[in-house]
């Protein structure tokens, strides 16, 4: 356990060995299996990145939140293999806010803990299976196959990944995204500057640059329109230097 955050768990009540028991439960509850002597262990860390007591807003009880990244490393490697992110929350009951921050701390590593330990299993699966698991009820393997079929780097699997763009999990459409823009396939231009028709500026200025680095007469088409018409002077902007880093499509052949 470490982060900057484990001062707000302490002046809670919770001290240090009592944050690292909880963590290492919520890693037992999400599917891993503490065993120091196996033939390939992988390293374990949680950093609390935010501790926060406060209230609901929906309902102004008293709720603590505790926001974790947890991470996977080998031996000896500088930088972990994978990390995830998780935030919970918990009411307080009673007037004792270290339950509660001890209920959301368990709760936020247990779930981060899984994320990760579903991108293990499915980097060990082949496409086939992965492209099964898209259609899984559970958001987090659909995730995971996300993330591993862009890990493959098997253009194959472009239409597939294009479906996830009209997922109902926001963190699916996301992964769908960033593993299109890493397969640089240019049957997803369309598709992504779909997701351009909600109107979220933050969303559109993404898709502008991953548009951009695809490329191709459908990518140069939109980029010229935004940096013409879109009312917005950042993504006006944004579009104009994707279009300028564009290569000229060849001509058509008569």
């Amino acid at each position: 356990m470490e982060g900057e955050a484990l001062d707000a768990l302490v002046e809670a009540g919770i001290g240090p060995e009592e944050s690292a028991g909880e963590a290492r439960a919520a890693l037992v509850e999400a599917g891993f299996v503490l065993d120091p002597k196996a033939a390939a262990p992988l390293r374990a860390r949680v950093t609390v990145a935010g501790v926060d007591l406060g209230r609901s807003p929906s309902t102004g009880q008293p709720r603590g939140a505790v926001e974790v990244e947890v991470s996977l490393s080998a031996p000896g490697d500088a930088e972990p293999a994978r990390r995830a992110l998780s935030r919970s929350d918990a009411p307080v009951e009673g007037g004792r806010p270290a339950a509660a921050l001890q209920r959301a701390l368990r709760a936020a590593v247990r779930d981060a803990a899984r994320r990760l330990l579903l991108d293990l299993v499915a980097g060990r699966k082949a496409v086939p299976a992965l492209l099964a698991d898209l259609d899984s009820s559970d958001e987090r393997v659909r995730e995971a196959a996300v993330e591993a079929l862009a890990d493959r780097g098997d253009r194959a699997a472009v239409p597939a990944l294009i479906r996830c763009l009209q997922d109902r999990d926001p963190a699916v459409v996301q992964r769908a995204v960033g593993a299109l823009s890493a397969l640089r396939d240019r049957r997803a231009v369309s598709p992504l500057i779909d997701l351009t028709r909600g109107g979220d500026p933050v969303a559109t200025l993404q898709i502008v640059g991953i548009v951009g680095e695809i490329g191709g007469p459908d990518a140069e088409g939109w980029l010229a329109t935004e940096a013409q018409a879109e009312p917005d002077p950042r993504i006006r902007a944004a579009a104009a230097a994707a279009l300028g880093g564009i290569a000229p499509s060849a001509p058509a052949r008569k």
